[in-house]
């Protein structure tokens, strides 16, 4: 081997720390930063990406493995890497880590065993013409076209159904085609992949080709083949989950942020980052414009919206003259349901005149299964998961106890392990299923189906049918809330509205009010009217005031003005530390030596130790800390020289989330 063999530094996607030194000798053949290699890592073969020229040690020539193979396909560009660097700095983790992201499989260094498609958008994106835009859609799409080859970020602010998706696929048709300096690439995130098949099917309806997908729900081969279609710069539209902004992307003309306020933009395993802000950055790196857009926009946007950090762009009516749906609240105390029965009297009322006029009804809950919990009826007792601090959720149809935290299923306990009991557990409060039977039995010859992620083998095509008035009373969770277009859907009833409403998070009204604004905008849509019935125990609650009054803008006031009085964003700074393990009397005493080295800095204050709102998860017990700092004070650093007083071992489970979206 070549003592002169020159040096680089491959970054690879694994946990362990920065990139790693090897030389490389391919007969005068250059490596360049950003290109793609395979390198020997630990007796195996890894995948990773030039990240500098040189050497990053003082390690001898004999120590330094080399090279075994550069793929011969386009460098990973200098935004990503950089977005790659900046995202591992904010969040505290790895360089590595992050790079996972950006490498989610291996399979894309492969070649096919088969003859990957001709992808549809090689050529000339087909200008199909959309809908005629109102004054307000042109006034928008306009601005936001005028940015393009520029970063610059806008909020685009429009009541549920005034046409928000026609605004920004103009904006993106102005991306795709080449006369317009286009011939470049979009990619519209959304909240769930169960939007994503009503997305693609107007998409492909616009432009006559279809977009590329990027979720979870893909096989491999459609993952490989759509990554390289992405990077080629041959898959022009992209539509994707939150993942999508780490796909290599040679030409991102345009990122849009569907229902930018979603909490499912927040992910909380492994690398804690919110897709908004990471959009924001994406766009930033490759000058191009993001597009926030909502009908009901978190406090943190409706901010830089207020402070011109972001471009406020407006509709206000819906389209095509369709009138906002009418709300009503059911006072529960007073208008009371049946025992063991959960619609009241004048909901049950509502949806059978609904039903004789062939008009559709969505009864909304936000909870999966029959009965949230099982209750001992001797002695109180609830049905806990043996791995989690949560109940165990009864799954009627499965005739099984399921755990939404951990996945744990067991069967229906016929004895109570505190008070030895038989036969008396019941099963307490309702979840859809509960309501679906509750349905049936009223209504036996509607055409009911339940909609949730627990029947996601059937949500396509129930979805499907539901646009085709092929159902009559749909019962479903937070899926329906956000972006579905249902013509015939006249009547949404909320059986529940004060779930969520409780609890010690500050952000529970905020997403509570954006949930049933959501939900109550799937109502008459079209030329039917619509009317919206929630049900509560308490009507008085200010949030539930401000929705009877359609006085969206004076709720985010009264919410903005909680947060700067309390210092939380976006007005203040927030981190989070969660320490886990399996034994809890050593999580408690390392938690306790851990709060005696806390940064002592002006304007921060330090909340713990304290349980985690979920204690135990997994088998792992929980303990939380919480750090908050005045706006004008970064926390990284000071998170960085507090956690090296923790104790390096498998035994503890160390995660950071800055900006947390719930306390833990």
């Amino acid at each position: 081997m070549s003592t002169t063999a020159p040096r680089i530094q491959v970054l690879l996607p694994l946990p362990a720390g920065g990139p790693y030194d090897y030389q490389y000798n391919f007969g005068g053949e250059d490596l360049a930063v950003g290109h793609y290699v395979a390198v020997p890592f630990a007796g195996r073969t890894e995948h990773g990406v030039v990240w500098a020229l040189g050497s990053a040690s003082d390690l001898p020539d004999a120590k330094i493995k080399t090279v075994t193979q550069k793929f011969d396909m386009p460098p990973m560009t200098a935004a990503l890497r950089h977005l790659v660097a900046w995202l591992a700095d904010y969040t505290l983790q790895p360089l590595g880590n992050i790079l996972k992201l950006a490498l989610p499989t291996g399979d894309v260094f492969t070649p096919p065993k088969r003859k990957v498609k001709e992808w549809l958008f090689t050529s000339p994106v087909p200008d199909h013409l959309p809908a005629a835009l109102t004054p307000a859609q042109a006034t928008a799409r306009a601005a936001i076209t005028a940015t393009l080859g520029t970063f610059q970020t806008f909020l685009l602010d429009g009541v549920t159904g005034s046409g928000k998706t026609e605004v920004y696929f103009e904006a993106a048709a102005d991306v795709l085609r080449p006369e317009n300096n286009g011939s470049g690439q979009a990619l519209l995130l959304l909240p769930e992949i169960a939007l994503t098949q009503q997305m693609t099917a107007r998409f492909a309806q616009r432009f006559g080709a279809p977009p590329a997908l990027w979720h979870s729900g893909l096989t491999p081969a459609q993952r490989r083949e759509n990554w390289l279609a992405i990077q080629r710069g041959e898959a022009r539209m992209v539509i994707g989950a939150r993942s999508a902004l780490f796909l290599p992307f040679p030409k991102l003309g345009l990122i849009i942020v569907d229902e930018e306020h979603d909490p499912s933009y927040k992910q909380d395993d492994s690398v804690s980052y919110h897709a908004r802000d990471v959009a924001v950055m994406r766009a930033k790196q490759e000058s191009c414009p993001c597009l926030l857009v909502s009908a009901t926009p978190s406090v943190e946007t409706i901010v830089n919206a207020e402070r011109e950090k972001y471009t406020l762009l407006h509709l206000p009516v819906r389209y095509a003259g369709a009138q906002m749906p009418t709300l009503n609240l059911i006072d529960l105390r007073k208008d009371t349901p049946p025992r063991q029965q959960w619609l009241s009297p004048t909901l049950r009322d509502v949806i059978t005149k609904n039903l004789a006029a062939g008009e559709q009804t969505l009864l909304f809950l936000n909870r999966r299964g029959y009965a949230p919990l099982m209750l001992c009826r001797a002695c109180g007792a609830r049905v806990t998961c043996r791995n989690c601090s949560s109940w165990m959720v009864l799954h009627k149809s499965e005739n099984l106890l399921r755990c939404h935290h951990c996945g744990r299923k067991e069967a229906l306990p016929r004895q109570c392990k505190h008070c030895q009991a038989e036969d008396k557990f019941a099963p307490s409060g309702p979840g859809v299923e509960r309501v679906a039977e509750e349905v049936t039995a009223l209504w036996p010859d509607a055409r009911i189906t339940i909609l949730s992620s627990d029947h996601e083998k059937t949500l396509a095509q129930n979805l499907q049918h539901l646009a085709d008035h092929k159902l009559d009373i749909v019962i479903g969770t937070q899926l329906l809330a956000k972006g579905h277009h249902f013509p015939n859907l006249t009547l949404v009833g909320v059986v529940d509205g004060d779930l969520g409403l409780q609890g010690a998070d500050p952000r529970a009204s905020e997403r509570t009010y954006q949930l049933l604004h959501q939900v109550s905008g799937r109502a008459g849509r079209a030329e039917l009217p619509g009317q919206v019935f929630i049900q509560t125990h308490q009507p008085e609650h200010p949030v539930l005031q401000a929705l009877l009054r359609g006085d969206r803008n004076g709720f985010l006031q009264m919410e903005i003005s909680t947060r700067q009085a309390a210092g939380l964003p976006p007005f203040g700074r927030l981190a989070a530390i969660i320490l886990a393990a399996h034994k809890e009397e050593w999580l408690h005493n390392i938690c306790n030596d851990f709060a005696r080295t806390a940064p002592k800095a002006e304007g921060i204050r330090i909340l713990g130790p304290a349980p985690a709102s979920m204690s135990k998860i997994r088998g792992q017990y929980r303990m939380r800390f919480i750090m908050m700092g005045p706006p004008n004070v970064k926390l990284q650093p000071l998170l960085r020289d507090w956690l090296r007083h923790l104790p390096r071992t498998r035994a503890l489970r160390v995660q950071v989330d800055i900006d947390p979206q719930q306390f833990g």
